[in-house]
């Protein structure tokens, strides 16, 4: 029997009549993605089915995606660079609206949203143009992020109400890429580590996570696993450079835990 794919209500519900300000969005619709995830677990030798889902994005003339299953909408300026997100909120009568601010080297300096006037994200930037202090909500439900560099690397630091804080040293290869990640927290002596791998395309193509210990030796018993991370994910995409497929491994590296296929279906007006 095939299996049915849901569909957002909220697009059900446009298509007996559609709020004013989503026309705006439907009527620079060039065409849409419609994409198809299905989750595998692996089990004794195979891969059996769990689950499937399906969500579409809208694009526009310009390649720009300014939809997502009809519940998100965005807006760009000359540049390209977004300034506007309008989510759904109860049956979109009107939206809550996110409004992007960027400053003079077009770096995003603040993130503002509408009609409560919240500030979201406020990002400070040295004389260098580099982020070094990023501030998520208001007091008294602030998180602070503060960065630093040193040769190919930075450091985050990130603090948040409940007075703990993490550590995460981030490591670049000579074309800006994330290689390699360690997260240390404040109340706990393990150390987290991914490490990442890209193909001939710049795309990544594995992560590969492990955990260091410093107070006793990591023996892989099920206890362990729920709190220590050994994990291998490998990457695979189609021509057009889009993920195709996800595999994840068991902290043995070699076998196979469940994966992730994609399978997009373009839809032109």
């Amino acid at each position: 029997m095939k299996k049915a794919y849901i569909i957002p209500l909220i697009f059900i519900i446009f298509s007996c009549g559609l709020v004013s300000w989503i026309r705006a969005f439907h009527d620079q619709e060039v065409y849409r993605i419609i994409i198809i995830k299905k989750e595998y677990n692996f089990f004794d030798g195979e891969y059996f089915l769990k689950d499937s889902s399906a969500t579409f994005e809208t694009y526009n003339n310009k390649n720009q995606k300014i939809g997502l299953n009809n519940r998100e909408f965005y807006v760009y300026d000359s540049v390209g660079r977004m300034i506007e997100k309008h989510v759904c909120m109860d049956w979109c009568d009107r939206p809550y609206t996110y409004k992007y601010f960027y400053n003079s080297n077009g770096k995003l300096e603040k993130i503002i949203t509408f009609p409560y006037n919240n500030l979201v994200e406020h990002n400070i930037y040295d004389e260098k143009n580099r982020l070094i202090e990023k501030r998520k909500g208001e007091d008294p439900y602030l998180d602070v992020e503060y960065y630093t560099y040193k040769g190919d690397s930075m450091n985050v630091i990130r603090t948040n109400r409940s007075e703990s804080y993490i550590v995460d040293s981030l490591y670049y290869d000579i074309n800006n890429r994330l290689i390699r990640k360690e997260r240390r927290k404040s109340d706990e002596t393990e150390v987290h580590i991914r490490e990442m791998q890209y193909n001939d395309f710049g795309l990544l193509s594995m992560t590969i996570d492990t955990t260091i210990n410093s107070d006793t030796p990591f023996i892989h018993s099920e206890g362990l696993l729920i709190t220590s991370y050994y994990n291998k994910i490998e990457y695979k995409y189609n021509n057009e450079r889009k993920l195709i497929e996800e595999i994840q491994y068991k902290p043995d590296y070699k076998t196979p835990c469940c994966k992730y296929t994609y399978e997009y279906i373009y839809k032109y007006k």
